[in-house]
């Protein structure tokens, strides 16, 4: 969602991604090595691919800013995956221009995030009861129950904060 610091082993390291219509691309550079990479897409759908691109250079390079996320998953019964179906709504500011509302649905037996940047469906893997992997981008998403034991409070890769709207 734009420009953020992160990271790699004791190097800073400026990102910054982006999408437009028929347009996706992601930029990381280190803040004081004068090394980063830029993988930039003339499709909408790309972010995956973008991803995949990102990880391979940054294992050949040996710069430890994207990596591989291996994913332990449980199984639910479709009764559990049904707990965190809806429409959550993004309340964290991140400067947005609108409502950022993501859909979770029920798709063969997966559950799989529609979010409003990307036209593909990304798959959430429990790797616990109430915890899940995103295979597309690799984040985490959490779910808490509130006081009558809904899931109706989810944080995205320990910082984005959804509340359910439906």
């Amino acid at each position: 969602l734009g420009p953020a610091l992160s990271k790699a082993g004791s190097h800073l390291v400026f990102e910054h991604g982006g999408k437009n219509l028929g347009f996706t691309n992601n930029f990381k550079a280190f803040v004081n090595k004068g090394e980063g990479m830029i993988v930039m897409s003339n499709g909408d759908n790309a972010g995956e691919v973008i991803r995949e691109i990102m990880i391979a250079i940054s294992e050949h390079y040996g710069m430890g800013t994207d990596q591989r996320t291996r994913i332990d998953a449980v199984t639910l019964s479709l009764d559990e995956f049904r707990a965190f179906t809806g429409q959550f709504k993004l309340i964290t500011d991140v400067g947005y221009d609108g409502d950022f509302i993501i859909k979770l649905s029920i798709i063969d037996e997966e559950l799989k995030m529609k979010s409003p940047q990307d036209d593909q469906l990304a798959r959430l893997v429990p790797t616990d009861k109430d915890i899940f992997i995103s295979t597309g981008s690799g984040n985490q998403f959490v779910f808490n129950k509130d006081d009558n034991g809904e899931y109706n409070d989810l944080k995205v890769s320990d910082q984005y904060q959804f509340v359910r709207i439906e």
